[in-house]
């Protein structure tokens, strides 16, 4: 006698749509989860980049301001003038450059003070509210390439280099412009830059606004002249203590819309002169006056 075969119960159809239903909730939840945490990834990379651009921006200005040009004493270079100074007949005589003049007094001393157009080197920096123009040392570029002679008849530049930080024309970008030639015409007599070629100059598209704002001494001014003369005429004021930069950077969101983000940063001027205190007391009840001061 042979058995009948039992028939295999299979899965109804209600049974197949709640587990279709169950799976795609499931795949659902599982895609939520992820979308979070790849948008969460990329707010987080903007944030990054964001953060290191404003870095960049300021390690770069800080190179720049931490070796500027600081003030020369009176007659520290020799005299003011082309070699030919005055000795106490009042007489003047700016020969040499036509950027400093030298001017007798009436005990016999000279003393020089900046006229004409061109700007000594030595004032260390000139800027406004929106624009900084740093003349700073370094060493040059040939003693920092290793195992290579320079060309005993080529002419190289010295180690003054005058850079310009300012805002592009188009309103948009902060560009940042190198000559080396200081001493050169056009370089030298002359604080604005050059915009013929300022495209390749923009290093932060971002920055829609730059202020730069000046350490007197009793607060933040908009403007500092370095090459002006100081209180005692006999040479130039030079570097600010400090100088305070702010800057306005736009950037797209990927919604397509923009935001804003203020930066502020004081960079301390070490080649800047402080002023003279007392600080010491003898026992004779005199004072003594310090030569430096506070940055």
């Amino acid at each position: 006698m042979t058995r009948r075969p039992t028939r295999r119960r299979g899965y109804t159809l209600l049974e197949i749509l709640v587990a279709s239903v169950i799976g795609l909730l499931l795949m659902a939840a599982l895609y939520a989860s992820f979308s979070v945490i790849l948008n969460d990834t990329s707010v987080g990379r903007d944030l990054t980049a964001e953060s290191n651009l404003s870095r960049g921006i300021i390690n770069r200005v800080g190179i720049d301001l931490g070796s500027p040009v600081g003030m020369l004493g009176p007659k520290s270079g020799g005299d003011g003038g082309s070699g030919t100074a005055s000795t106490g007949s009042g007489s003047t005589d700016s020969s040499s450059t036509g950027s400093a003049a030298t001017t007798g007094s009436t005990d016999g001393s000279d003393s020089a003070v900046a006229t004409g157009s061109n700007i000594p080197f030595q004032a260390g920096l000139v800027g406004t509210n929106n624009q900084l123009v740093i003349f700073l040392t370094r060493s040059p570029d040939y003693l920092r390439k290793r195992n290579t002679t320079p060309d005993p008849a080529a002419q190289v530049p010295s180690d003054l280099v005058k850079v310009t930080y300012y805002l592009h024309s188009s309103g948009k970008g902060l560009c940042r412009q190198e000559r080396t030639w200081v001493t050169a015409e056009g370089v030298w007599n002359s604080t604005d830059p050059d915009r013929s070629s300022e495209d390749p100059d923009r290093i932060a598209p971002e920055v829609v606004d730059v202020r730069f704002e000046y350490a007197s001494g009793s607060g933040y001014i908009g403007s500092w002249d370095g090459s002006a003369a100081d209180a005692s005429g006999a040479t130039n004021m030079g570097p600010p203590r400090a100088v305070r930069m702010t800057l306005t950077l736009e950037f797209l969101l990927r919604d397509g819309s923009t935001t804003t983000k203020d930066v502020v940063h004081v960079f301390p001027i070490r080649s800047a002169v402080g002023t003279g205190g007392s600080t010491y007391t003898p026992s004779t009840g005199s004072t003594t006056p310090t030569t430096g001061g506070s940055p």
